[in-house]
């Protein structure tokens, strides 16, 4: 599977779902609540159905936005873990046996933000930063703490994510 596959699968997901949010609201707003039996929209008024509807689509979103980061960060400390087993060639051997297990070891530790900054040279220095916006914003999706700067749409996620991923890919 390429280092890829798991963003665009998370992608695809996301469109198919809201592929469902569409037809449902359409169903909802042609009055074809047959094909709703035994869900929750079946007894639920349109104004009602609409308020479920936009509440799930928008928390959607940001599920999508946490998925495509979780992805997006293990996809960078394995690329990290497999660029450092190069230290594994080097000598002395002792020294860079060490340093290896503690570069493989403590990558899960790093903050993300230094992380990234490994790829700046390599990687466009403005993705980077919107790779940090997006990291912001997740941050406040979980904890609901400091307001982001910005607003971050699962499209913007993706894209700055994929682009990322798909440089760091092709070195």
């Amino acid at each position: 599977m390429s280092p890829i596959s798991p963003l665009n699968e998370i992608w695809q997901n996301y469109q198919l779902a809201t592929d469902c949010f569409k037809i449902t609201r359409r169903t909802l707003v042609k009055g074809d609540v047959g094909l709703l039996s035994n869900t929750g929209f079946a007894a639920a008024s349109l104004e009602d159905a609409d308020r479920i509807i936009v509440k799930g689509r928008n928390e959607w979103d940001d599920f999508v936005i946490l998925s495509l980061w979780a992805v997006f960060e293990r996809l960078i400390i394995d690329f990290v873990r497999e660029k450092a087993k190069i230290l594994l060639d080097q000598h002395p051997r002792q020294f860079t046996e060490k340093l290896h297990g503690l570069v493989d070891g403590q990558i899960e530790f790093w903050k993300i933000g230094d992380k990234l900054d490994l790829f700046k040279g390599v990687v466009d220095v403005e993705l980077i930063g919107q790779a940090k916006q997006i990291k912001y914003y997740r941050d406040w999706i979980v904890h609901k703490s400091k307001i982001p700067a910005a607003n971050v749409t699962p499209i913007q996620a993706y894209n700055v994510l994929h682009r990322i991923v798909t440089t760091i890919s092709a070195l």
